[in-house]
């Protein structure tokens, strides 16, 4: 014989949602702000060309880097970087760094322990995959 199970006695906890949750309701993409990341911060207060900061983004997106340092974040507004970045600019977390402030910056990462590597292309340069630490 099959019985019937009764749904009407029981007791529902209703929360608030907190503003983080919210967002993530609103904007998915802001959950993966928040997970795991990679010990990277790509510094590209140098770079200038819109094209070349949006394709660095869609590299630190596509590594989970820690952080994409620019010299404005004013950069990321403009046509020609989220044309070529294709969103990259909501996945990765992306902070200013003056130009004028890159060397103290190097210096106080040494200090902390970070390893510095500077990737540039010239003829002189190593292959990156002839690199090791």
């Amino acid at each position: 014989s099959v019985s019937a199970v009764s749904h009407d006695n029981f007791q529902m906890k209703v929360l608030p949602w907190t503003q983080e949750d919210l967002q993530k309701q609103i904007n998915p993409r802001t959950a993966l702000l928040s997970k795991d990341r990679q010990p990277i911060k790509v510094m590209a207060s140098l770079i200038s060309d819109r094209y070349s900061l949006a394709a660095l983004a869609r590299c630190a997106e596509v590594f989970l880097a820690q952080s994409l340092l620019v010299d404005s974040k004013k950069i990321v507004q403009t046509h020609e970087f989220t044309a070529t970045s294709v969103s990259a600019e909501n996945w990765v977390p992306i902070e200013e760094l003056p130009a004028t402030q890159v060397k103290a910056w190097l210096v106080q990462q040494k200090r902390e322990g970070w390893r510095v590597l500077g990737l540039e292309p010239s003829p002189d340069s190593s292959m990156v995959y002839d690199f090791s630490l």
